[in-house]
Formats: C-alpha cells, structure tokens, sequence
C-alpha cells in the first residue's frame, strides 16, 4: 500500500485524540505541557502545530493513519508526536512515518535529526532503535515517568 505525507489540520486533531483516550497515552504522545483530555484547539495551538511542521499520514484511499511533527531547531530538526491510529499499529507504519518526515526534515539541509520518547513509550523506543538512533542519557524529573 502507498502512503503519502500532507500538512496536517485542524480536524485530524479530532481523530487523534480518539487514538490516545487515557492520560497515561496523551501524555507520553504530547508531551506534559497538554491538558487531558484537551480538545483540537488548544491541542494544535500548544504542541506549536502548524502546516509547515505538523504532518499527517494517509493511506492510499485517503484515510488518516498517523500523525508527526518536523520542528524545525536550527541547525537540527526535531521529530515529535509520532503516532499511528491504534487499528494500523504493528504494521511498521511508525517507521514509514519517521521516514517521510526525515524525508521532509533533510530538504531543510538540517545538520541532524533528533527525537525523545519517555522510557515507558516501549512502541516509541523500538521505533528509534529500528531506525538507528543512538540513545543519549537523560536526566529524569519527578515529571518523569
């Protein structure tokens, strides 16, 4: 199947936040800056998501598969809220995700690509092992899972 990469709207903020239905999941989706359960309006505006850095994933009949952010951090682009819709998961569609947006992130002649996920995101951290990302230690906080 063929999937293609579009900036991501308003509206595709509706669907993911059906994806992600606990706190425990929309926290280590969004990051701990994001109210649960928040709604698409104040969702987009505080992940910063515009559509130059938000994207979504479609399959080749147009439906909404997974969503990511390509944040532009000069001289670096980071890659943020990967998720993938919870009836495509184990598909490897992570990985061609993180791919399309690498692939958008090096048009911007970026100097490196990086990434975090908390250390209970086991789907996340299989997902950067796969891609050969190199683990770089952290200093955790209490906010820290």
């Amino acid at each position: 199947m063929d999937y293609s990469l579009r900036p991501a709207c308003l509206d595709d903020v509706q669907t993911i936040l059906s994806w992600v239905g606990t706190a425990d999941l929309f926290r280590q989706w969004g990051g701990p800056g994001l109210a649960f359960p928040g709604t698409p309006e104040s969702v987009w505006s505080v992940i910063g998501a515009s559509p130059e850095n938000a994207f979504s994933l479609l399959d080749s009949s147009g439906e909404l598969v997974g969503f990511g952010q390509a944040l532009i951090r000069d001289p670096s682009v980071h890659l943020a809220r990967l998720i993938v819709s919870p009836s495509h998961r184990g598909q490897g569609l992570g990985g061609v995700l993180a791919m399309k947006l690498i692939q958008a992130a090096i048009t911007h002649h970026t100097d490196g690509i990086t990434l975090k996920a908390y250390a209970c995101n086991t789907s996340g951290l299989s997902l950067f092992d796969s891609l050969v990302f190199a683990a770089m230690p952290m200093v955790l906080s209490a906010e820290s899972f």
